[in-house]
């Protein structure tokens, strides 16, 4: 009976000796467990601040970004603009805003907040302990970045716009010179204050007989301007009419399918200029031959030329 007592004395002590021992490393490592989720609280609020701007670094670079690509699929579709300038600006801004662009740099990753089991095991508790003594090293060493700027694209996005829709207009003008119709025309020589009589000619009427032909015109129409005097004009008793008149009474506009049918066609007129023979001046724009009265000064050609060429592409 006395040497079992002995024995069940020793195993409560060793019991009590371990009990002892459990609960300091439990105490160790909840300390150390909260000395680390202090540090990380710390280190974890000035993390936020620096992700949440690169997550407005972000946002603005897709805004450029987005700019970019639409201006590049606009591009892409290889139209022709009046204005060969408006393509080279484009492409210009397309580029300064593409060297624009930040570099995103790298959101950093929070930190997660440990706890300890209270009911581990003393080798679990001196592993752990063992561990987050590590990390504490770790924070300790840790430097979060200066927090970078969010850029400002709006002077980009801008110049970007205004050239997009420069180009845009001007690839819109050239179609509407390219084999346009005659109600097009007649529409936009309307708009042009000195020209006061429109008229188009027919197959029937056609003073050239071209009209629908092969290699000819597909639509032309005669016009009179107020700049012309009709004094000097040698018209016959009952050819008073546009038509009759012809280029002459101010001009006309033949339109043709294509710009080579145009370029045959002002090759053939350019062989009377400097003659008697000559009907007046006579310049391709796009698909159309735009002609005016050897009546007006050369000064009085060309500016009327260029009012008719503005009202024929602005796009509205």
């Amino acid at each position: 009976m006395k040497q079992k007592r002995i024995s069940m004395l020793g195993i409560m002590i060793s019991l009590i000796l371990i009990s002892g021992c459990s609960n300091k490393q439990l105490e160790e490592a909840n300390t150390v467990i909260k000395t680390y989720n202090d540090e990380v609280k710390e280190i974890n609020e000035m993390i936020v601040p620096y992700n949440m701007t690169v997550d407005e670094i972000q946002t603005e670079n897709k805004k450029l970004e987005a700019c970019i690509n639409n201006g590049q699929e606009i591009l892409n579709k290889n139209e022709t603009p009046y204005d060969e300038n408006t393509l080279v600006v484009l492409k210009e801004k397309i580029s300064k805003a593409s060297q624009s662009k930040v570099t995103l740099p790298e959101k950093i990753d929070e930190y997660e907040v440990l706890s300890v089991d209270q009911d581990a095991k003393k080798r679990e508790l001196q592993s752990l302990i063992e561990d987050v003594n590590l990390k504490i090293e770790e924070l300790d060493n840790f430097t979060i970045p200066e927090i970078p700027s969010v850029p400002d694209y709006s002077t980009e996005i801008e110049n970007l716009d205004v050239a997009l829709l420069a180009y845009q207009e001007s690839v819109q003008g050239m179609k509407q010179i390219t084999a346009s119709s005659d109600e097009f025309v007649i529409e936009r020589l309307q708009l042009v204050d000195t020209i006061t009589g429109i008229e188009a000619v027919s197959e029937n009427n056609d003073p050239n007989g071209q009209l629908n032909k092969q290699g000819g015109y597909i639509g032309c129409i005669y016009f009179t301007d107020t700049q012309v005097n009709r004094d000097e004009l040698y018209i016959e008793s009952g050819q008073e009419g546009i038509i009759d008149v012809g280029t002459d009474g101010g001009g006309a506009v033949e339109i043709y399918k294509t710009q080579e049918e145009a370029e045959t066609r002002n090759t053939y007129l350019g062989g009377f200029d400097g003659t008697i023979f000559s009907s007046g001046s006579h310049y391709i724009y796009g698909t159309l031959l735009i002609r005016t009265s050897r009546y007006l000064t050369g000064t009085q050609q060309l500016e009327l030329t260029d009012k008719i060429v503005q009202s024929l592409i602005t796009v509205k």
